[in-house]
């Protein structure tokens, strides 16, 4: 059994994210961290990508400038959170260490 390197990437990328604030958990079968009681960052690996939550206007920024896509289950565009399509390890942990600090500005 080959094991995906694109899993052994979002382990690494997790992992190197040791932030006190951020624990590991899983959501929908998704690997997630989560913060303030609530999901910052989920990983995507069928679609290489990973979901997180920021302020309405970065995710838009995100969007307008091709780093992401909104996200959209079942059509149903949640306005604060961006699919990153990118497979950008620095833009991640630096997108993860944003949305921790817009976790814990948010009240639960």
């Amino acid at each position: 059994m080959s094991i995906d390197p694109h899993s052994i990437l979002l382990a690494e990328v997790f992992d190197a994210l040791q932030i006190e604030e951020l624990r590991r958990c899983d959501v929908y079968g998704l690997p997630c961290l989560s913060g303030n009681d609530q999901i910052v960052a989920a990983l995507k690996a069928e679609s290489r990508s990973m979901i997180i939550r920021l302020p309405k206007n970065r995710v838009n920024y995100l969007v307008t400038e091709g780093w992401g896509r909104h996200f959209a289950p079942s059509g149903l565009k949640h306005t604060e959170w961006v699919e990153i399509i990118h497979m950008e390890p620095r833009l991640w942990v630096e997108l993860i260490r944003e949305a921790s600090r817009f976790a814990h500005t948010e009240t639960c």
